[in-house]
């Protein structure tokens, strides 16, 4: 893994300082990664990959695959293209219907839809967005 990284630093031109820095690691915890001191822990990786979301998973974890993730041009909102590709980094992506029905949602951010049988009868008390910096957003229809 520690050659993948020195590949992924080569290919965004950064140097190791200036890595750590734009993951928020400290500089020490990458340089004894590099040196093979020590190795990666689940929370540098996670860093890294959030940081670099283009870095296919599979090939920094394991080295199967491309060192980037190609996604397909004119397909969904990057942020359901980033879920999807995590969970499946080399399917292309089908891009949604854009209809009338849509542009009204775009709008209405609690527009009236029919809900499936169990939740017949229940209204969106509140959605709330978690961010990837573990910050959040409260949305509810009084706002």
């Amino acid at each position: 893994m520690i050659e993948r990284i020195r590949q992924l630093m080569e290919h965004l031109g950064q140097s190791s300082s200036q890595f750590a820095d734009s993951m928020e690691v400290p500089r020490a915890v990458l340089s004894h990664i590099m040196s093979g001191r020590n190795k990666p822990s689940l929370d540098v990786i996670i860093k890294l990959l959030a940081k670099n979301e283009e870095v296919n998973p599979n090939w920094l974890l394991h080295g199967k695959g491309e060192m980037l993730m190609k996604v397909a041009e004119n397909s969904v909102p990057e942020s359901a293209s980033k879920a999807a590709d995590v969970a499946h980094p080399r399917e292309p992506v089908a891009k949604p219907d854009i209809s009338e029905s849509t542009a009204k949602v775009q709008n209405d951010p609690f527009p009236e839809m029919p809900l499936p049988p169990p939740y017949v009868g229940k209204k969106i008390k509140q959605v709330i967005l978690i961010y990837t910096d573990n910050t959040f957003t409260a949305l509810s229809p009084e706002q």
